[in-house]
């Protein structure tokens, strides 16, 4: 299967949505597949979390070690799902720092 990667945002109100996963440290790629539908790679530090994109509707690549969300159309695009964890993340990241031993 060859997929064509584009790094592109669909509009400006995503990218704009999207922008806590910056600040968590994540970047999405937006790759074009053959069959016209469209996958979302999260990569970065998402280990602390997994839970919430899993939550999102995310599965993880372990070959390419990124969060994978996949759409057929717009109508059913992950990004609103993943702009809710984004934000979740900052939220729960500004309480827990990294080196905070969490019980």
């Amino acid at each position: 299967m060859v997929m064509v990667a584009v790094m592109v945002a669909t509009a400006e109100s995503d990218i704009s949505r999207l922008e806590p996963l910056q600040q968590a440290g994540l970047k999405v790629a937006e790759l074009a597949q053959p069959d016209h539908s469209i996958l979302y790679r999260i990569t970065g530090n998402a280990h602390p979390h997994r839970h919430g994109l899993r939550a999102a509707g995310g599965s993880w690549n372990k070959i390419k070690q990124c969060w994978e969300f996949t759409c057929a159309t717009d109508a059913d695009s992950p990004l609103p799902r993943i702009a809710t964890t984004a934000n979740h993340l900052i939220s729960t990241s500004m309480a827990f720092p990294p080196y905070a031993m969490r019980l």
